[in-house]
């Protein structure tokens, strides 16, 4: 197996993008090629689980799970049928304005390219 010039330790470093992943090498432009539903745990300690939509790329190995306000992005952009997502590209970005618990944290968000279909059935 040949590794290819622009291939990173970093791009190895888990399974999801993250907001260091953002801030070190983004903003990310990707292509939708799957959306899976997974369950994770919540963040807040509650031992409380929410299922979530996470999204696959063709250009980057790692995967994007969805939170609400994501998720209502991409709704606004590609409709509410979740299948007709795939095969837009999205970027990801750097947002250093979200909260988390209410504090500030920083995180990251999708934008939609301006060259994007906003068709949203």
């Amino acid at each position: 197996m040949t590794i290819a010039k622009t291939t990173r330790a970093s791009d190895y470093s888990g399974k999801y993008f993250t907001k260091d992943d953002v801030i070190a090498d983004g903003p990310f432009d990707l292509t939708i090629t799957d959306i899976d539903e997974r369950t994770f745990e919540r963040r807040d300690g509650s031992g409380e689980q929410d299922l979530r939509l996470v999204l696959t790329f063709k250009e980057h190995r790692k995967q994007f799970p969805l939170n609400a306000t994501n998720r209502a992005t991409l709704q606004e952009a590609f409709g509410d049928l979740v299948y007709n997502w795939i095969g837009e590209r999205i970027f990801l970005k750097h947002d250093p304005t979200v909260t988390f618990a209410g504090k500030r944290s920083g995180g990251v968000r999708i934008e939609i390219p301006a060259d994007s279909k906003d068709d949203a059935a």
